[in-house]
């Protein structure tokens, strides 16, 4: 039977215009029969999966060797998944023609049924023993290509690819040390900053807002650990109502990932509470990453809004502009 061992746990970079989802593991061993799956958490629109392993033996011997291990994406249950695999064989062992090779053998399993998708044979560029091998794969949401290779990467195959998010690892049928297992995934940032707000249609509306908070608001001091955190700019939002809580729209001002920035972007949301003129806060830092909990702002004499980040022991400040921006 297949054991299988699952990680949830991901550290994150997020760099535009994707938010970058990665896992990095190495020097670890796992048991014969056996998978080791990642969980992704998230609806990526690409990924690529790359380990590099070695099997405790590969037997030589006439035909395939009895060892073999892969990696495996797409994986739903332990007879739907597809996998890419490294198995070597003799030619015609105990002959002086005889030859090692490794056949990368690309395929997908559905409802245990076995469909090979793309069978190469390598003479050399893999190690057919006991050394270090790496597979690649590289997928979006319409095709997938196969790389692999001992000391580097040469393509295998490309192909059409059914993507889906399920979880996606390495397996073998003997024991294989790896040394290093790496999944990245990328997600469109813009579906989580992108609003339709020009700032023809920004300017036209707060012409006529009469809400204390909206209208728009530009970058006055700042109180923070550079150790900790930095201020990604001297930034100038707009700030418009929705519903009973506030989005801030960037305009202008950022320093750090500047390129990144477009006017109308979502930059943050203040979140009413039952206090006046205090909001929790989610805010995207320059990166784009989401901060969601321990963050709150106050708005005082209605002119000036302090943005705090207690975690990060940092906070700047806001004064509101009564004229609509340039």
């Amino acid at each position: 039977m297949i054991r299988l061992y699952v990680l949830l746990t991901f550290v994150c970079f997020f760099i535009y215009p994707y938010a970058q989802q990665r896992i990095y593991l190495e020097d670890i061993s796992i048991s014969r029969d056996s998978m080791y799956l990642v969980e992704l958490n998230q609806s990526p629109i690409a990924y690529s999966l790359e380990a590099r392993a070695a099997l405790n033996k590969n037997d030589e011997k006439e035909g395939k060797s009895s060892q073999e291990w892969g990696i495996v994406w797409n994986y739903e249950t332990a007879k739907d998944y597809c996998y890419a695999k490294i198995l070597c064989g003799n030619s015609c062992y105990g002959d002086f023609l005889d030859q090692r090779y490794a056949d990368v053998i690309i395929g997908k399993k559905q409802n245990g049924i076995d469909s090979i998708i793309e069978n190469r044979r390598f003479l050399k560029g893999i190690d057919v023993a006991t050394g270090y091998n790496t597979i690649l794969l590289e997928c979006n949401k319409e095709s997938a290509k196969i790389f692999t290779g001992n000391n580097e990467l040469n393509f295998v195959s490309k192909f059409d690819y059914n993507f889906n998010k399920g979880k996606c690892g390495i397996y073998t049928n003997d024991i294989l040390h790896v040394m290093s297992l790496a999944v990245e995934t990328k997600k469109n940032i813009e579906r989580e900053v992108g609003t339709d707000w020009s700032i023809e249609k920004i300017n036209n509306y707060l012409k006529f807002a009469d809400d204390k908070v909206e209208g728009f608001w530009e970058y006055l001091d700042r109180n923070n650990d550079d150790k900790r955190a930095k201020i990604g700019g001297r930034y100038k939002f707009a700030i418009i109502k929705d519903n009973e809580d506030y989005l801030i729209l960037y305009i202008s001002g950022a320093i750090t990932n500047k390129s990144s920035w477009n006017i109308g972007m979502l930059k943050g949301k203040l979140k009413s509470t039952i206090f006046e003129n205090h909001y929790d806060l989610v805010w995207y830092d320059s990166m784009f990453e989401p901060i969601e909990t321990d963050a709150h702002a106050d708005i005082t004499d209605d002119v000036i809004l302090n943005l705090q980040f207690p975690t990060y022991e940092s906070s700047f400040r806001l004064y509101k502009i009564r004229k609509a921006s340039n």
